[in-house]
């Protein structure tokens, strides 16, 4: 396996958990390690992209099966996407955008793990990779998030009526300024956790947002314990990003028995499903509308059932058990055929 930190890297690092659950024995492999290749039966490589093309080729070049998850979580419509991949047609082998890189990657694969539906689609129509098997694989809930308690940040902060966001402050994507906007409007307090770069544009506004008199105050990074705590303790949890591959802050919000805002754009859906509010990110309106309708509710007992169910240990074990098995079964016919 190869991968980057953040949510790329937890969910593999929890693919190897599972992995590792069902009778597997997994190495982590990166870009400086390719002799631990020698008794490897399948790699599992996330994201497709120009980091990962090195490891994929080299893979291939040794008859290794390999499986990818590809992380396409891009705002464009399919057709840029596809515009851009054929920049790498056009041009040759070598040269590779990163969207080239991963149409590669993706269409040497044994079998490609999505997040969602949404990426699935984006996958065949965008990158154009409609002969590969692919298999949408949901992460399970955290069980340190499925057991959060609010005591602690109640405690350390005397506060529970708030709305809570969590990720990097600084990225156009995450769409903060627009939350602090209908949270202005609404007069509702905002808590912020996260990395907070002030020297790029949005950074900078974001920063100058959190001035004393604001409704917004910027906690800094909080550590994990601390963090699903506050999920625990908030009144409504916001993610109205332009676009999420999973929403993995959401669905930790969800698991702490959050009341949560998040964008219909992407992944979440496919795993929050009715236990969400979905608002349009780039209306300040409908957010506001969003965080109404949380922050004067909370989710039923049957959603968070629900919940659960969907996001199972087991039901991800059994999904990539079969990811695997279909993945080695097609190399070892392949290489039975020539």
């Amino acid at each position: 396996m190869a991968g980057e930190l953040g949510g790329v890297r937890r969910n593999l690092s929890t693919f190897m958990e599972l992995a590792r659950s069902a009778g597997a024995e997994v190495l982590e492999l990166d870009h400086w390690s390719p002799e631990r290749l020698e008794a490897t039966d399948l790699v599992h490589l996330s994201p497709a992209d120009l980091d990962s093309l090195a490891m994929a080729r080299e893979v291939r070049r040794r008859g290794i099966p390999y499986v990818v998850s590809p992380i396409i979580d891009k705002t464009a419509p399919n057709w840029v996407l596809r515009s851009v991949t054929l920049v790498d047609v056009l041009l040759g082998p070598l040269v590779h955008t990163h969207l080239g890189a991963a149409r590669e990657i993706c269409r040497h694969a044994a079998g490609i793990a999505t997040m969602s539906n949404h990426e699935i689609e984006r996958v065949r129509a965008g990158l154009r990779v409609a002969h590969v098997a692919i298999r949408r694989i949901r992460p399970p809930l955290a069980s340190d998030a499925v057991l959060a308690d609010r005591a602690a940040f109640v405690e350390r902060h005397g506060a529970s009526d708030f709305v809570l966001f969590a990720g990097d402050l600084a990225n156009p994507r995450k769409n903060v300024l627009r939350l602090i906007a209908a949270c202005a409007v609404l007069e509702y307090p905002l808590y912020l956790t996260g990395t907070l770069d002030v020297s790029t544009e949005v950074g900078g506004r974001v920063a100058a947002a959190c001035g004393s008199g604001t409704v917004v105050r910027h906690l800094g990074v909080l550590d994990r314990p601390m963090l699903l705590s506050a999920m625990a303790a908030c009144r409504a949890f916001a993610l109205p990003s332009l676009v999420e591959g999973i929403g993995l802050a959401a669905v930790d919000a969800a698991a702490a028995g959050a009341s949560v805002v998040v964008t219909p754009h992407g992944g979440p859906h496919d795993y929050l499903d009715d236990y969400a509010h979905y608002v349009e990110p780039n209306s300040i309106q409908s957010i506001a509308v969003g965080l109404r309708k949380a922050w004067n509710s909370r989710p039923s007992e049957s959603a968070r059932v629900g919940l659960r169910e969907r996001l199972s240990p087991e039901r991800a074990r059994r999904d990539l058990e079969q990811l695997y098995g279909d993945a080695l079964r097609r190399h070892a016919e392949a290489v039975r055929v020539r």
